[in-house]
């Protein structure tokens, strides 16, 4: 599945968002430079590692749970980690001739799905290169998203919080933590 992508496609899709006048990116510290900077030194080694010990030999669903749980987990970028991790994922899969329901994810799912994952990133799992490919409750969480998405599996997000009281969770706890 990672053969059509490197260490300069990813950064190129998170540069991407920061272009795009529709996207909102947090810039460091107000400052788009610095920002661009960031981006631009993110280590090809690590982006490599990703690759490279990548779990091929699991399930669709399961490898796009992995390859978004990696890619917000590690936290590459100042923003849009989980943006990158989804259209570096929309073009591996259109490489491999795998296209996501409608060519879209659920439009209203994946916002709800983005905010509880970054208050399990934030609040609850570790990701290093140690616990790369561990299957942790944000591993859980991005394979249902993946299984309902890709196979249409039945769905337990009505026991889940709406996207507004995980808007406020997460607001309170980067409040508590003191910022992002």
């Amino acid at each position: 599945m990672l053969s059509a992508l490197g260490p300069s496609d990813v950064k190129i899709t998170n540069y991407g968002v920061l272009e795009n006048p529709k996207h909102d990116y947090g810039p460091v510290r107000g400052n788009r430079r610095l920002t661009e900077r960031r981006i631009r030194n993110t280590q090809d080694w690590k982006l490599n590692r990703l690759m490279e010990e990548f779990p091929r030999g699991e399930s669709l669903a399961r490898q796009c749970a992995h390859w978004v749980r990696a890619v917000v987990g590690l936290h590459f970028f100042p923003d849009a980690n989980h943006r990158t991790a989804f259209g570096t994922l929309y073009g591996l899969l259109d490489a491999t001739g795998v296209a996501p329901p409608n060519d879209e994810w659920p439009p209203d799912g994946i916002e709800t799905a983005v905010l509880r994952s970054k208050l399990l990133r934030g609040l609850h799992c570790r990701t290093d290169f140690r616990t790369l490919w561990l299957r942790d409750e944000l591993n859980r969480h991005w394979h249902g998203f993946f299984k309902r998405s890709l196979h249409g599996a039945s769905s337990h997000d009505d026991e889940l919080p709406s996207k507004e009281s995980l808007r406020d969770i997460l607001e309170y706890a980067r409040d508590r933590r003191g910022g992002r």
